[in-house]
């Protein structure tokens, strides 16, 4: 009703003004037909007094009617709702709060309202009811997205011992749902292998709650016909991705329906210290659920001679020519007698169409198959195989200075992939591209870096005993880490494993005197006759001594899951390394140490005495670090033009967007999303991809204040290991911190 008043008012107003100068023109007219013929005439200067006054109220009448008309022709702004609104949820009682969380799971405000109130029993019952609800609602087939907030405030509920077992147990069932795998693949008759992928567990934590889960392979059918199949479960039962590779019989033509089930359990975290991650369900620890999840998904199996993905070659989506895909380098490095080319290409991260080619290097008068490289959008987002390929080679001619780059478009690789349709067909070559040949250099550009000595105390202290080598900085891994690192498995459970890759520990002390290698190996000498000492091995003995290790089929830096490699000899050996980012060098046990209690040891790095040396490329740990304090700095100032400060809702304190614009809030969860990717992408080596997820999030969301804060530890992580992002994380500090000093910031 009011709205309705709102908007005829102007009209009525303004209707009313035409209504009164009209009137005033009638009568002056009339008195002017009125007057007799005999009468003095009077002065016209009446006549226009009324006219300019009747116009005045005119004008008067229509400038209030548009003041009342232009509220209420603009957007109406929806009022916050009350888990937006912090100040307001302070006033209301428990049971609103509650209700306020529950309606809106990813806002923080109403959880951090919960965690300074006092919870009875029917709180705490009516939270878990809601939340479990909300889960089976959003993701009935389970939740694929982080909890944000939410996760730390169950875990603080958690550790005042407010929840139950059983309240933790079944949101935990319903958070993990069933497996996660697409809902379509094919094939072409007579092959007969087939390879699906999925998510079998919450990838955003390991444990949760207290409780981690365990899987293991149960069954697959086709068609309610038990198949071979081998998967990655039963070499890893807490691994977030599931890998099943199926040997079919002969199928007939047209659909088909597949089921994979697993056994899944949930473990409390203390039982799993020590536990193989590759242990058979039968030696699992006791478990407070075990039950079977399934997923089922349709085969589509077409005739051997039909185009399963067709070829476009339109001009309009040429990936070399629209500017998404290119070589960035080709490195050839030494390999013993023999030579590694590494071939890095520039992906596009959003690319118009699906590419998959066979990959082939051509110089000197010979072709090279290097394997294949992909890109292509899921449903999930894009995925790639990858940016690098790696193949050994016979070592080129020294004058040989490029090659060729052969792209052949292969649609077999991903035929199996329902929702590629087509690849780019045309057949690619890149001409002339500069070799970087750090095979050829010199025998004596190889030397030894400084000798660093540490004492690395023992993982039992709680003080710093992850040694990195890159920066000679001893690191203190979280409790729950550290007693993984004293387990006596191999393998390595994922906390260590993110711990390590995130922070660079590469080696800890044990208490017994030896030492452990985080993915990293030790390369033993084939002559036990004689072992080397610290002052015999030289940068070419080193190489060699890794080089062979590496042939090892056995020995896997990258890729598998990763492993503790020990090494319990005594002082005073000395022994070749590599770390898992090939950082390669000489390590020797000096003895042990007292004060603290740990080991004593001292390393050498390898260097290339012919690489030219840009400061700007060794920007230390720490001043990186300082550089990120800086850019959250300026992150949280928004160095923006104050002309277009961002507006502040009074009633949530926060910022309020402009249109088409993302929340402040939202880009945080967005943020942290993200982070999840960048993090996958360091972990697998795709560095140079990782930096460019960065750098399109902070471009798009840099005037939401913070959004960028949850990327900074991955950043820095990233610049660790590849300078570009190092230099861009500086650059983008550098310029806000100007930006705000100059006067153009805000708070």
């Amino acid at each position: 009703m009011d709205e309705f008043c709102l908007g005829v008012a102007p009209f009525l107003i303004l209707g009313g003004g035409f209504l009164l100068i009209l009137g005033i023109i009638i009568y002056l007219v009339w008195r002017a037909v009125k007057v007799p013929d005999s009468a003095p005439a009077k002065p016209k200067s009446g006549w226009l007094l009324s006219l300019w006054l009747g116009f005045a109220g005119v004008i008067v009448l229509g400038v209030l009617g548009m003041a009342l008309w232009f509220p209420s022709a603009a957007p109406h702004q929806a009022k916050p709702s009350l888990a937006e609104s912090p100040f307001e949820l302070q006033k209301r009682p428990t049971v609103e709060v509650i209700a306020a969380g529950i309606s809106q799971p990813n806002m923080p405000w109403a959880w951090q309202e919960l965690e300074k109130r006092p919870l009875t029993s029917t709180n705490i019952a009516q939270i878990m009811d809601g939340l479990n609800a909300w889960l089976q609602q959003k993701y009935p087939t389970g939740d694929d997205a982080p909890l944000n907030w939410l996760d730390n405030f169950l875990e603080k509920l958690d550790a005042r011992h407010l929840l139950t077992d059983e309240q933790k147990i079944r949101f935990l069932t319903t958070l993990q749902g069933d497996l996660r795998i697409g809902s379509q693949v094919r094939t072409v008759a007579g092959e007969w292998q087939l390879s699906l992928d999925g998510e079998c567990r919450w990838i955003w934590r390991q444990d949760f709650l207290g409780f981690a889960l365990m899987n293991a392979p149960l069954s697959v059918t086709v068609d309610g016909q038990p198949v071979k199949a081998q998967d990655n479960l039963a070499q890893d039962w807490g691994t977030q991705n599931l890998m099943e590779t199926l040997f079919l019989s002969k199928l007939a033509l047209g659909k088909h329906t597949v089921k994979v089930e697993v056994l899944s359990a949930l473990v409390a975290k203390e039982y799993l210290v020590g536990s193989p991650r590759n242990a058979p369900p039968a030696d699992w620890p006791p478990a407070k659920k075990r039950w079977t999840r399934a997923a089922e998904v349709e085969l589509t199996v077409y005739p051997r001679d039909a185009v399963v993905i067709s070829q476009t070659q339109e001009p309009a989506l040429d990936p070399v020519r629209n500017g998404s895909l290119s070589v960035k380098s080709v490195i050839i490095h030494s390999k013993g007698a023999q030579a590694q080319a590494v071939l890095v290409f520039n992906l596009p991260e959003k690319d118009s169409v699906p590419m998959s080619f066979d990959v082939a290097v051509r110089f000197g008068g010979r072709t090279i198959p290097c394997g294949n490289i992909r890109s292509m959008q899921t449903a999930h987002g894009g995925s790639s195989s990858g940016e690098e390929l790696t193949v050994d080679i016979a070592r080129p001619a020294a004058e040989i200075k490029t090659a060729d780059i052969i792209l052949t478009p292969n649609s077999k690789p991903i035929e199996h992939m329902a929702s590629v349709e087509r690849i780019w067909g045309g057949q690619i070559i890149f001409s002339n591209v500069p070799l970087k040949r750090l095979d050829v250099a010199e025998s004596n550009s190889w030397i030894f870096g400084p000798v660093v000595e540490r004492v690395v105390p023992d993982s039992t202290r709680e003080q710093g005993f992850a040694l990195n080598f890159e920066t000679g900085e001893l690191l203190t891994p979280p409790s729950d880490v550290s007693l993984h690192m004293l387990s006596e498995g191999v393998a390595m459970d994922m906390e260590p494993w993110n711990w390590a890759r995130k922070y660079g520990g590469d080696l800890v002390a044990m208490p017994d005197g030896g030492v452990r290698f985080i993915e990293g190996v030790v390369a033993r000498q084939t002559d036990e006759n004689h072992l080397m000492t610290w002052d015999e091995f030289t940068p070419q003995q080193v190489l060699a001594d890794v080089s062979r290790l590496l042939k090892n089929p056995a020995v896997k830096l990258d890729g598998g899951w990763p492993q503790f490699y020990t090494v319990s000899d005594r002082a005073p050996l000395a022994m070749a390394f590599t770390t898992r980012n090939h950082q390669k060098g000489v390590l020797q046990i000096l003895g042990n140490s007292d004060n603290p209690p740990g080991v004593k040891l001292r390393y050498k790095l390898i260097q290339n005495s012919n690489t030219t040396t840009n400061t700007s490329m060794k920007i230390n740990s720490s001043k990186l670090e300082v550089a990120a304090v800086l850019l959250a700095g300026a992150i949280s100032l928004n160095a923006t033009n104050t002309a277009n400060a961002q507006r502040v809702n009074a009633t949530t304190g926060l910022p309020v967007s402009k249109a088409g614009k993302l929340s402040p809030m939202t880009a945080m969860t967005v943020a942290y999303s993200t982070a999840g990717a960048v993090r996958d992408l360091i972990t697998s080596g795709q560095y140079d991809e990782a930096l460019q997820k960065l750098l399109a999030f902070h471009n798009q969301y840099k005037t939401a204040n913070s959004s960028l804060i949850p990327l900074l530890g991955d950043w820095i992580e990233l610049g660790r290991r590849y300078p570009k992002a190092r230099e861009a994380l500086i650059e983008i500090q550098d310029k806000d911190v100007r930006e705000f000093s100059q006067g153009r910031g805000y708070l």
